[in-house]
């Protein structure tokens, strides 16, 4: 974790996330609590194996996420950068807002034990000064 002297509290850090999914429901891999008037732009690497199969995945996402005011989590136009590499196209990686947290969310497939892992990078940037 670094701070920047500028802005006090604001941050550039990695994170890992791990999760095991056994059915097509959408599973939150990894969270992060957004802090009040930041802005933070949010890199993933995940990976996913079958653990019966072959079947494997990767996949990058880029979004940028914000809150402000007190407000709740927003996604700044939706994930901006994403690429998809798998082997069953049923399987799925997102970045998406919940109250005031950005999250990591996986889909598997149904009766398919799939073990997941993420790589999380942060850069963000309060008001502060």
């Amino acid at each position: 974790m670094k701070s920047h002297a500028a802005f006090t509290g604001s941050l550039a850090y990695t994170q890992t996330g791990a999760v095991q999914t056994t059915n097509n429901l959408p599973t939150t891999l990894f969270t992060l609590a957004l802090p009040d008037n930041s802005g933070t732009i949010m890199s993933v690497d995940i990976t996913a194996r079958d653990t019966g199969s072959a079947n494997r995945a990767a996949y990058q996402r880029v979004a940028n996420v914000y809150r402000q005011g007190g407000g709740a989590a927003t996604i700044n136009v939706g994930v901006v950068a994403s690429v998809t590499i798998e082997s069953v196209p049923a399987w799925d990686a997102t970045i998406t807002v919940s109250g005031n947290s950005a999250l990591v969310t996986v889909t598997g497939a149904g009766a398919t034990t799939i073990n997941w892992a993420c790589t999380v990078r942060f850069q963000t940037v309060l008001t502060n000064t």
